[in-house]
């Protein structure tokens, strides 16, 4: 494949791309500006790394093929030549560290190929903003278990990792809630901290076979829904209060608003002849939204179970401020907002 000439986007000389393979940015020599290679150059040069890592596991095989045909050779000999004791463990320790060397040899190889693989993922993630390598890659052999801490609210987690089979990868909270990802060959599990402290990283490997690791610190995807109606729920949460204005409620109490993370309103609700009528709507069915009421007493005289969309219907019993407290599973957008109905609309929609 013919590459496009680099050029300079400041000066416009040509740009000679880095000796350095492993490298994604390139220097103008005339103006030393440091401008990103295209990413066609960055697949053909991880193309070109990987094939260069495939023709060394080739050599290497064939030199191992080598050790067990010399191996075989040694141990006629030995058998032929003597039947001592002596000579039988001699050959035993001899065969034995021959075949450890061969076994090392091949898992070099194996882990050239998963950090060549390994690579090409983080370039791909490097190509939207995740620059920043919390754990270097690695290739490592039999279970993985890592350590870090995280800040709720933060960066996301990229776990990336490559191994030959099925791969099973979770990341645990503080306090054990876990996100799974299960796939092959290759995987990527994306982990938005919601609780700040210890985490940990699990990748199962039963098999002891060769695998490859690094961890990635990215900006959140969700960062991107903050203002798309369909992926925060202000779409819905909408619909939700075109329905009430049908059935006759007539003021709203909430405008409504995308919000991310745990939330505590103030309402103020009254006895009489109108009730509140909550709305709490998330755009991805995953994150689910506790929602409670409390009255200006402490008692909580409102709750329903999580879920992605709510209505919440009460009808105050008690004179004043009743604080709302919402808590969702996620750190993706939701809409909340509310209207005040006339107290058979609100009963129709559940309130008690």
């Amino acid at each position: 494949m013919d590459l496009p000439v680099l050029r300079c986007s400041h000066c416009g000389a040509e740009v000679t791309p880095p000796a350095d393979a492993e490298l994604t940015f390139a220097t103008c020599i005339h103006c030393g500006l440091r401008l990103p290679l295209p990413p066609e150059w960055v697949q053909a040069r991880a193309a070109q790394r990987l094939a260069e890592a495939r023709q060394r596991h080739e050599m290497t095989e064939a030199r191992a093929k080598g050790r067990e045909r010399g191996m075989r050779l040694v141990g006629c000999f030995l058998i032929s030549a003597t039947v001592t004791v002596v000579g039988a463990v001699i050959g035993v320790v001899f065969w034995r560290q021959l075949a450890k060397q061969a076994q090392a040899d091949q898992r070099a190889v194996v882990a050239q190929q998963r950090m060549a693989e390994l690579k090409t993922m983080t370039v791909a993630l490097e190509q939207h903003g995740c620059t920043h390598t919390v754990r270097p890659p690695e290739a490592l052999v039999g279970q993985v278990e890592l350590s870090l801490t995280m800040r709720a609210g933060g960066n996301c987690l990229h776990a990336l990792a490559t191994g030959a089979g099925k791969l099973d990868a979770r990341m645990l909270s503080p306090s054990g809630k876990a996100g799974k990802v299960t796939g092959r060959d290759q995987i990527e599990l994306e982990y938005c901290a919601t609780e700040s402290g210890e985490h940990r990283f699990v990748l199962d490997n039963p098999e002891e076979r060769v695998v490859a690791v690094t961890l990635v610190d990215c900006p959140p995807a969700f960062e991107a829904h903050q203002n798309d109606p369909e992926r925060n729920g202000l779409k819905r949460a909408q619909e939700y209060l075109k329905v009430l204005q049908r059935e006759g409620c007539g003021r709203v109490i909430l405008p409504p608003r995308a919000v991310t993370g745990e939330q505590s309103l103030t309402a103020q609700m009254n006895p009489g002849r109108f009730c509140s009528v909550l709305i709490a709507t998330a755009g991805a069915d995953d994150n689910l939204l506790d929602v409670t009421i409390e009255s200006p007493l402490g008692e909580i005289v409102n709750h329903h179970a999580p879920a992605p969309r709510l209505e919440i219907a009460h009808c105050g019993t008690v004179m004043g401020d009743h604080t709302v407290k919402v808590k969702p599973t996620t750190l993706d957008y939701y809409t909340l907002a509310g209207m005040e109905c006339p107290k058979h609309v609100a009963i129709a929609h559940g309130a008690k």
